[in-house]
C-alpha cells in the first residue's frame, strides 16, 4: 500500500518544459534564427511548441528568447489556441546562460516540479519520448534520450592518427533532457561558480556537478533530429 501511495504522489508532480530558442542559426546561412524560419506558413518554433502544448502531462511552458525576438514570440503565443501557461524568459549569451534563465523562471512557477529542457530546433519529437522521460523521473533524478550509432566511429588525435571506438559504448544524445528541478538547479549553480568547463548540454553539467548523479537513458528517435543545416530544413518540410 505504501508503494502505491508514493507512486500516486509522483505522478501528480508538475512538468515544466523549457524550450531554448535563443540561438542565432549561423550554420543555416539565414538572415533570421532557424527557429523562426517558416515552413508551410508556420515557424519551426510553433511546430516545436505544439508537441508540448498537446501533451497532457506538460503543465507549463517557458520559452527562452533573445531580446530581438521577444515581440515576435509574444505574437506567436497570442495566436495559439491553448489554455496552457506559457511564459517567456530572456536568453543569455551562451546556451547555458539561456537554460539558467529558464530554470530561474521555472523556480518561480514550481520549484518542486520536473523540468524538460528542449532545443526549439528539434520540432519533430514525439509524445513517446516525453512520456518515457516523465516516467523515468519517477525512479531517477534525471533522464536523457539517446540513439545507438550504426556507423563505425573513429577518434582522431592531433597527429592525424585514428583510433576505432566501440560504437556499442557510444550513444547520440538528444533533447528534451529531463530532471528533478532541484537537482539540475543545484548542478547549474555549481557550474556557474567555475570557469574551466565548457558544457555540451545540460546532462553534461548534471553529471559533472550533481551530488551523486542518478540518471537513466531513454529511447530517442531518428525523427527527433536537430535542424542545423539547410538539408535538415528540407527534410523537415518533407516530414510534415
Amino acid at each position: 500500500m505504501n508503494t502505491i501511495r508514493v507512486k500516486m504522489q509522483q505522478n501528480l508532480k508538475e512538468n515544466i518544459a523549457i524550450i531554448v530558442s535563443g540561438g542565432s542559426g549561423k550554420r543555416m546561412n539565414s538572415q533570421i534564427p532557424k527557429q523562426y524560419i517558416k515552413v508551410k506558413n508556420r515557424t519551426i518554433l510553433e511546430y516545436c511548441l505544439d508537441k508540448f502544448i498537446n501533451h497532457e502531462k506538460i503543465n507549463h511552458i517557458i520559452i527562452v528568447v533573445h531580446d530581438d525576438y521577444i515581440d515576435k514570440v509574444k505574437t506567436i503565443i497570442k495566436n495559439l489556441n491553448t489554455n496552457k501557461n506559457i511564459e517567456i524568459a530572456k536568453a543569455g549569451e551562451q546556451r547555458y546562460d539561456s537554460v539558467y534563465a529558464g530554470l530561474l523562471a521555472a523556480n518561480s512557477i514550481n520549484p518542486n516540479a520536473n523540468v524538460l529542457i528542449h532545443d526549439a530546433v528539434r520540432p519533430n519529437l514525439n509524445s513517446q519520448i516525453i512520456d518515457e522521460l516523465i516516467e523515468a523521473l519517477e525512479e531517477h533524478d534525471a533522464a536523457c534520450p539517446v540513439l545507438p550509432i550504426a556507423d563505425t566511429v573513429l577518434e582522431l588525435n592531433e597527429n592525424g592518427l585514428v583510433n576505432p571506438l566501440n560504437r556499442n559504448n557510444i550513444k547520440l544524445v538528444q533533447t528534451p533532457q529531463a530532471f528533478h528541478f532541484d537537482k539540475i538547479m543545484f548542478s547549474y549553480n555549481e557550474f556557474l561558480k567555475q570557469t574551466n568547463f565548457t558544457p555540451t548540454d545540460d546532462t553534461s553539467i548534471y553529471l559533472r556537478y550533481a551530488f551523486n548523479p542518478d540518471i537513466t537513458l531513454t529511447n530517442g528517435s531518428a525523427d527527433n533530429y536537430k535542424i542545423t543545416w539547410p538539408e535538415d530544413l528540407k527534410r523537415f518540410e518533407q516530414d510534415l
